[in-house]
């Protein structure tokens, strides 16, 4: 096995190692069989992924359904996963297709103070409170200072 293969395979089982239903094991077992390796390189790709295929060969698969109902066989829909990888390898060929969304990561218990800058707009002076301030969330239907009548008996 070559070594684009082989990268191309375990990008392929690294996905495969989260949830996933079955029709994604069919796929990769037909990528298992295969030697193309312009399927391989499209297979590298970043943001492209099994999860991204299948969805691919389902729009694909709708504009066939007559009646919520569509009979497309294997080698057609193998087809579509072929297309969906090595799409826009070229500039003439680009289309949308779906990719993995980019994940930004959000720094974890920021310290960050919330700056209000509708009193800065304002011309807040320099003795002016301008960080923001936390609002109190009460609980609905709890009135300041109620009573509660059946305290004791809790």
């Amino acid at each position: 096995m070559n070594e684009i293969k082989e990268k191309a395979l375990a990008k392929l089982l690294e996905e495969l190692n989260k949830p996933h239903d079955l029709a994604l094991d069919c796929i990769h077992n037909w990528i298992c069989g295969q030697e193309d390796e312009e399927l391989f390189q499209g297979i590298l790709k970043e943001r492209y992924s099994l999860t991204c295929a299948l969805k691919y060969a389902k729009e694909k698969a709708r504009k066939f359904a007559e009646n919520g109902v569509a009979c497309i066989d294997d080698e057609t829909v193998f087809g579509w996963i072929r297309e969906y990888f090595i799409s826009n390898s070229q500039v003439s060929n680009i289309e949308q297709v779906p990719v993995e969304a980019i994940k930004k990561e959000k720094p974890q218990n920021s310290q960050e103070e919330k700056i209000d800058v509708a009193k800065i707009r304002k011309g807040a002076g320099p003795g002016d409170d301008i960080i923001k301030k936390s609002k109190i969330k009460k609980e609905k239907g709890v009135v300041e200072g109620q009573l509660d009548l059946f305290e004791e008996l809790a």
